[in-house]
């Protein structure tokens, strides 16, 4: 009799890690990373990010552009979504010593408002995080810069503002221009 409870009680167990590993560990697909998103980084590799102000340019040469793909992974109740991303680097701007990095992530239906940027400008580091949970972004769905309407605008403060103080993204076009500390203005070229 103790053999055949102690058979069943081995038995229950089984069946509940069994029951925990198949229901705590369930495979999902994720997407990569939509389509519509890219439009904040519409480069190739061989285009050159140029920025120009009253005083001087920079030339951004984009080095990298990197895009998840698809992909699967476990679900668990603590871990039940997918995020993909897009990451931009360029080469280094020998004049002033400037290079860029953007990094977008993204989850699935993540309303662009609500995208997580992550910029570096470097070799100083001034970081730039853009995102509804930072006060140092603000996200624009249209407004008018030098009497020309644009939408989707992310408008990003620097965190540490080493030698810049604000960059601007619009959808479609990428980076639209950059703020120094002393308030000098870097701008794609008309």
């Amino acid at each position: 009799m103790k053999r055949e409870n102690l058979l069943r009680l081995i038995n229950i167990f089984n069946i509940i890690i069994v029951s925990i590993l198949i229901l705590g560990c369930r495979k999902i697909d994720c997407p990569a990373f939509p389509e519509d998103k890219k439009e904040w980084l519409p480069y190739n590799k061989t285009d050159t990010i140029i920025l120009v102000s009253n005083i001087d340019s920079i030339i951004l040469p984009i080095s990298k552009i990197s895009v998840s793909e698809s992909y699967s992974t476990s679900w668990s109740h603590d871990y039940s979504y997918c995020e993909s991303y897009m990451s931009l680097k360029t080469a280094t701007d020998s004049s002033c010593m400037m290079n860029l990095n953007v990094d977008i992530f993204a989850t699935e239906n993540t309303p662009d408002s609500l995208l997580e940027l992550v910029i570096n400008v470097g070799p100083l580091s001034d970081s730039f995080y853009g995102d509804a949970k930072y006060k140092t972004s603000n996200y624009f769905n249209s407004s008018i810069i030098d009497g020309n309407n644009y939408a989707n605008i992310f408008i990003i403060e620097s965190m540490e503002k080493n030698r810049f103080q604000e960059i601007t993204l619009i959808k479609g076009i990428g980076v639209f221009q950059l703020m120094k500390l002393d308030s000098t203005l870097y701008r794609i070229p008309e």
